[in-house]
């Protein structure tokens, strides 16, 4: 892709002319499975010991093709009769693999015309400069590379995509953090190598418990994503919104990763620890249980507590949002020690 952008840079530089059809067949390319969105491989992928053929042949083996025979020792098959009786589908729509988009394309390919456009305008300004122009060709091939880092599919249930959807929304950029909607399944995730996704998302983020900047910043797009989809459809749209950050803003809390070494021993990190050990622990051996981030251990009150009480009693908290990289096993616990504090907010922000 970074390749076709480079070429692209190169064309409307001659004919500027060409940035209508580029951005055109941009755009188009976000419904287009056959365009720019197939360069995509996958990042992730789900891999379970038992069969994951939603249905069952006559002599009970797995098969793909719908003989009205669902497979009840599907993995998922509990998990998808749990959702569905949200949904109101019929559970068997769950069980179907696809490859979902961990980036959605719409933004990707915003991104991409930006830089384009970007080159194409810097290309013009060192008009004879070839030294220069190759350079900035360059830079928009580095820039492609960057934007689209977390453009791969993750090959797994339509229960597991569902469930991301509905817990970030559709449009969510949060990228391979969309794996935390479903935490619970994660360590059922391997890369493109073969190696434990958990891996891959600790050497993009290089934290995984806090303070990850690049969730909170696609977690803050999702919630700008919502309030500009109200205001197209014509819903009352409000009048601002209050994002805060969980650990260390409106708390500080004691929770450790807790470890289980090759050899049997037991022990634990801070998330400081953990940010830095993690990625080496891991290749070692070492397995890891997040659990005490479901709680709130040892709890208190940060300095910026106060702040968002004061917000709180000014604008109220139907607008209020509470941004945390810990997985959503910790959403009730949060809101209990909030509400004990006296921060009542919605269970859903």
């Amino acid at each position: 892709m970074a390749y076709t952008a480079v070429k692209f840079t190169e064309m409307a530089f001659k004919n500027p002319r060409l940035l209508a059809g580029i951005a055109g067949h941009l755009q188009g390319a976000t419904n287009n499975a056959k365009g720019p969105r197939g360069y995509t491989g996958f990042g992730a992928i789900k891999v379970t010991e038992n069969s994951q053929a939603p249905y069952l042949t006559e002599k009970g083996n797995p098969t793909t093709t719908n003989t009205g025979i669902v497979n009840t020792n599907h993995p998922d098959y509990a998990r998808a009769v749990a959702f569905a009786k949200i949904t109101g589908l019929d559970p068997v729509v769950y069980l179907k693999y696809k490859g979902e988009h961990m980036d959605p394309n719409a933004p990707i390919m915003a991104k991409m015309f930006d830089i384009i456009a970007d080159g194409v305008v810097q290309m013009q300004q060192f008009d004879g400069n070839a030294n220069a122009q190759q350079q900035i060709l360059d830079n928009v091939y580095q820039d492609v590379l960057e934007a689209t880092k977390s453009w791969d599919q993750s090959l797994n249930t339509k229960l597991d995509s569902d469930i991301q959807d509905d817990r970030l929304t559709s449009t969510s950029q949060a990228g391979y953090f969309r794996n935390y909607a479903v935490a619970d399944q994660l360590d059922l995730y391997v890369d493109d190598t073969g190696a434990p996704l958990i891996k891959k998302i600790a050497s993009l983020s290089g934290q995984l418990i806090r303070n990850n900047n690049a969730r909170k910043e696609a977690v803050v797009g999702n919630v700008l994503d919502k309030v500009v989809e109200n205001g197209r459809t014509g819903f009352k749209q409000s009048k601002g919104i209050s994002i805060l950050d969980f650990d260390d803003t409106l708390a500080t809390t004691k929770s450790n990763v807790l470890f289980t070494a090759p050899d049997g021993s037991k022990g634990k990190l801070n998330a400081e620890e953990f940010a830095l050990q993690g990625a080496d622990l891991l290749e070692q051996g070492y397995v890891f249980d997040f659990s005490e981030f479901n709680k709130v251990v040892g709890g208190k009150t940060a300095p910026l507590f106060n702040k968002a009480m004061k917000l709180a009693g000014k604008f109220g908290t139907d607008n209020m949002y509470i941004l945390t990289a810990r997985s959503p096993g910790a959403q009730a616990a949060i809101k209990q020690f909030l509400d004990a504090n006296g921060l009542n907010l919605l269970l859903k922000t």
